[in-house]
């Protein structure tokens, strides 16, 4: 009989999630056992985490026997006591697989099993950028060249905690908590401002710094060159390379080698500023999201 819960931590990215992860990884709680992210992600494979994740992506079906056998290790650790798991991943877009769709899965994976997702809270004036250097490299031309066009896309929504929260509320989560960024930041952070007034201990967590970008000011990011190479990634390209059957040819190979010492732009120190408007929609969102997602005791 399953008389614990599940303590999902979903991100978003760029909010201390690697730091989180590798202190409850090295952390000796009683009654919650940690059953991944585990860092470094290589040590990740076969995980309790991982697998969920597959499965949110639709790389594995519902009846797949590996996630059967995740179900299995969740429902046992519930039936001694409480599990954690931390994934950023759930609210990534990969693969034009939209992060909604994955919750949506997600939800349906878990369905039988009392859920707390735990939403970490960051201003996204600071996060965004954060992300925006992280994800660069693999972005569309459109976003290398503008910012403020990456924060109107669907890369930027898991900063928009409303629809963070509705999309969770659709999937049919109902216990969420939010947890301050600067919280995570502190050097070491009591067990209940992580998940909420019900933790069993007062044990603190030991938080290191990890995973960050380089920054060299308030507002500054050190972003890679931009060459001619990334229109292949744009989709009506890598569409048309499937259609003509160049995609992994000597030809192609040479036109991106070609193409890609054709600098649009050098790589430099950019400031990175939201959008005005994007900015103040945002501030609303976590705003709101303060007010609905502080930590509380579940439901009875």
């Amino acid at each position: 009989m399953i008389t614990g819960k599940l303590y999902l931590h979903i991100g978003p990215p760029k909010t201390a999630a690697t730091s989180l992860q590798i202190a409850m990884q090295e952390a000796d709680l009683p009654r919650l056992h940690y059953g991944g992210t585990f860092q470094p992600r290589e040590d990740n494979v076969g995980s309790s985490a991982q697998t969920p994740h597959k499965a949110s992506c639709g790389r594995l079906a519902a009846g797949d026997a590996d996630v059967r056998s995740a179900l299995d290790e969740i429902g046992e650790h519930l039936r001694g006591g409480n599990l954690i798991l931390s994934e950023e991943m759930f609210l990534v877009e990969q693969h034009d697989n939209p992060f909604p769709e994955k919750l949506r899965r997600l939800g349906d994976l878990l369905s039988d099993i009392p859920t707390v997702v735990l939403v970490t809270l960051r201003d996204p004036r600071e996060g965004l950028p954060s992300l925006y250097q992280e994800l660069f490299n693999g972005l569309p031309l459109t976003e290398k060249l503008s910012f403020a066009r990456f924060c109107r896309g669907p890369r930027a929504r898991c900063y928009d905690y409303t629809f963070v929260h509705e999309n969770l509320i659709q999937a049919a989560f109902r216990d969420i908590r939010g947890i301050e960024f600067h919280d995570l930041t502190a050097g070491e952070v009591p067990l209940s401002q992580v998940i909420g007034h019900d933790a069993l201990t007062d044990a603190m967590l030991i938080l290191r710094r990890a995973n960050s970008g380089a920054k060299t000011g308030p507002d500054k990011r050190t972003l890679p060159p931009v060459s001619l190479k990334s229109i292949g990634g744009m989709r009506p390209v890598r569409a048309s390379l499937d259609r003509t059957g160049l995609r992994g040819t000597a030809l192609s190979r040479h036109a991106a080698a070609t193409f890609d010492r054709i600098r649009l732009r050098p790589g430099d120190e950019r400031q990175l500023r939201l959008p005005a408007h994007t900015a103040g929609r945002l501030d609303t969102c976590l705003a709101g999201a303060r007010t609905r997602l502080q930590p509380m005791e579940s439901p009875q």
